[in-house]
């Protein structure tokens, strides 16, 4: 367990039971909050272009000057530091709700009522906090498969970069004639790949332990259907899954300020980007709720059946020969099929539509925000 601000963490995907440079320093409180942290990085990592295209003279457009664009012009660039910065936060923001969900969860369908399953859910939040051994093996480790996503990805960052900057389109403050500059933007294109590694691997922890926890604990006996939340009691899921969802929705205004600068939107690369950026948040929302889908499902059929058998037995009293009815039998009639219209408007996935329409107005935002930015940089 860490202590955060006062409170105590069963379980924090920022943080790893390894060595790591990233997300344990700038995803844990400290002088700094840590949504000031990944603002002061992202602004940190565009000073540093600041001094070095000062040192290349490419820093402000100049007149006749063949540079287009210059450091401060680029605009493309300052909003992609801006959206790191605030994309970066907002998912350490959400990363670190994910032990409280799954304690409102357990304490919504009574996981820790008894000591068995209070000791099961010590022995799971255990076995996450080392993120999931599965073997003993290097390759089988987390670190493994850390480094992999943050170094490896860092490699490839900086060789397209480089690619960039030896055969550009056009002359620009990361060509390799500016000798700064263009290291500049190596070591950009590194850090973003690294940032974009470390994002990946944590979240994609953070799913393997949500799923995890759904095929251990949210089982159909589990859910209740009745349950005033209409959800069985996961809601919290839902409202977690959709935070995941915003995170990754946020880099689409990196998108948007190359649509603003001109660029048509009915290129089939921006199309085929934004069909595919679409794919994967449609992905990264249902994918963590896929294992507790099953058991809403069978619990719901299970109340139906339990409910049709009481129906079939006051159904059998009232219908014998020679008896009058039994205002008792015609009541609990009546609440049967009360209980039958709650049981029919439980969903099967833990989502209420509030959660649904903002999963729906956040999936479709890259495509209907470049839809709305390629329409006004025409107008304008």
């Amino acid at each position: 367990m860490r202590v955060i601000r006062n409170s105590i963490r069963l379980f924090d995907p920022t943080h790893f039971e390894f060595r790591e440079f990233l997300l344990s320093k700038i995803g844990s409180d400290g002088r700094l909050p840590y949504w000031a942290k990944c603002l002061c990085f992202s602004a940190a990592l565009y000073s540093i272009g600041i001094l070095a295209n000062f040192a290349s003279n490419t820093l402000l457009p100049q007149a006749g000057g063949e540079v287009k664009p210059a450091y401060l012009a680029d605009y493309f660039f300052m909003v992609l530091c801006t959206v790191m910065g605030c994309a970066l936060a907002f998912l350490i923001s959400t990363l670190r709700k994910l032990d409280d969900s799954l304690m409102q969860v357990s304490k919504r369908i009574g996981i820790s009522s008894t000591s068995d399953d209070a000791k099961r859910l010590s022995e799971f939040f255990s076995y996450i906090q080392q993120w999931m051994p599965s073997g003993d093996r290097f390759f089988q480790k987390p670190r493994f498969w850390y480094y992999l996503d943050t170094v490896g990805g860092a490699l490839l960052g900086a060789l397209i970069a480089c690619y960039v900057s030896v055969y550009p389109q056009t002359v620009f403050w990361g060509s390799i004639r500016f000798t700064v500059s263009a290291i500049y933007y190596v070591f950009f294109g590194a850090v973003l790949t690294y940032v974009i590694g470390a994002v990946i691997f944590a979240s994609m922890g953070s799913v393997k332990a949500i799923r995890r926890y759904c095929k251990e604990f949210i089982t159909q006996d589990r859910v209740v259907a009745l349950n005033p939340d209409k959800l069985g009691g996961l809601r919290p899921l839902g409202q977690f899954s959709l935070g995941l969802d915003i995170a990754f929705a946020l880099p689409s205004f990196v998108m948007f300020s190359y649509l603003a600068q001109g660029y048509p939107i009915n290129q089939p690369l921006v199309i085929l980007l934004l069909v595919l950026y679409t794919i994967a948040l449609v992905v990264i929302f249902f994918v963590p709720l896929g294992a507790a889908h099953g058991s809403m499902l069978a619990a719901k059929e299970k109340a139906y059946d339990q409910i049709h058998q009481v129906f079939n037995e006051i159904n059998s009293k009232m219908s014998t020969k020679n008896k009058e009815f039994d205002f008792k039998q015609i009541k609990a009639l009546k609440e049967t099929y009360f209980m039958y219209e709650k049981v029919s408007k439980m969903a099967v996935w833990p989502l209420n539509i509030d959660t649904v329409f903002k999963f729906l107005a956040t999936s479709s935002f890259p495509i209907v925000g470049s839809i709305i930015v390629d329409y006004i940089s025409k107008a304008f």
